[in-house]
């Protein structure tokens, strides 16, 4: 009753269906994970400080950092690459209080639950953070943007209701 890791599965399941052997597949994830991590970092910090020196240096430490290395038995941990998606569609959807960035935000976060259950639960209270600190801040103005949140949040939970239910179900065992 642990994760499912659906998201991995759907992106693993073609290597399977060809003949890769699985500890291949694992290991060509494994470092596309790397790949990724940095790549969503260099591009949420380069959209925010429009410099490309930070936006490396980020990339680097988020791609390498010593935890991942550490799990890499553990591929539903090596899915990071959508929480620097996430925070840079709330960034955008608390600047602007478009739809299309609910709609993003929404799908990244149901991604990354999809990819694990762990990492959409930290995403959430992450998420959490930022709206919140940004809000006492004064960055935005709470009604330009809760159309957008409520959007994303049923997005997400189109996503997610169907995935928790075996969860729920199993639940008393």
């Amino acid at each position: 009753y642990s994760d499912a890791t659906l998201l991995v599965g759907i992106m693993t399941a073609p290597l399977l269906w060809i003949g890769v052997p699985l500890a291949v597949a694992h290991g060509l994830l494994y470092l596309a994970s790397f790949f990724a991590a940095g790549m969503t970092m260099f591009l949420f910090v380069r959209s925010q400080t429009a410099r490309i020196e930070p936006a490396l240096l980020a990339a680097v430490l988020f791609a390498f950092y010593p935890y991942r290395i550490s799990t890499y038995s553990h591929i539903e941990m090596q899915g990071v690459f959508l929480m620097p998606l996430a925070v840079h569609f709330l960034v955008r959807l608390l600047d602007s209080g478009a739809l299309r960035h609910g709609l993003a935000l929404g799908l990244a976060v149901a991604f990354q639950t999809l990819w694990s259950l762990y990492l959409g639960g930290y995403l959430v209270v992450g998420l959490a953070v930022v709206f919140v600190v940004r809000w006492l801040a004064g960055h935005f103005e709470l009604r330009t943007c809760v159309r957008s949140l409520v959007f994303g949040m049923f997005v997400a939970t189109l996503f997610l209701v169907p995935y928790s239910l075996p969860y729920w179900t199993a639940r008393e065992v």
